[in-house]
């Protein structure tokens, strides 16, 4: 009678613990990437001032994720799809707040963020409220870093 080695069971062993391990780390994977695909970096000029451009629709507020520095400038641009009529942009950065109306030309803010911290923008209709699945695709986060 042949006797069960040890050195299969520990391939036994290992090869079940990749197959419970890789789906959880597959997860994982995917879900840090997706978080840095949506994430935009405002681009610094030669100027110093940081610019990045939003686009406002029906169902949508893109870039979703919007990364700027502290102390540095904001230039921030908006428009609308042709769709989109009577909303306004609303964004509250410590003390500089936008809640201007916005449309298919597009139209520039400029605010200088020093508090570090996640602020809500969002491009509310103004003519009726929003439902809240349609408030949640208008609304963007600004990522302000140090």
């Amino acid at each position: 009678m042949k006797r069960p080695t040890s050195v299969g069971l520990v391939v036994q062993v290992a090869c079940a613990a990749l197959v419970t391990v890789a789906p959880v780390a597959s997860t994982f994977a995917q879900s840090a990437r997706r978080d840095l695909d949506e994430s935009w970096w405002a681009a610094i000029g030669p100027d110093g001032v940081q610019r990045v451009n939003v686009r406002c629709g029906p169902n949508f507020l893109d870039p979703r994720n919007i990364v700027v520095r502290a102390n540095v400038p904001l230039q921030i641009s908006v428009s609308t799809t042709g769709d989109v009529i009577g909303h306004n942009f609303t964004l509250t950065i410590g003390r500089n707040t936008i809640d201007a109306p916005v449309d298919p030309a597009q139209k520039s803010f400029i605010v200088s963020p020093s508090l570090s911290g996640r602020f809500e923008a969002l491009c509310r209709d103004t003519s009726r409220p929003d439902s809240p699945a349609a408030r949640a695709a208008k609304t963007a986060t600004f990522i302000v870093v140090p």
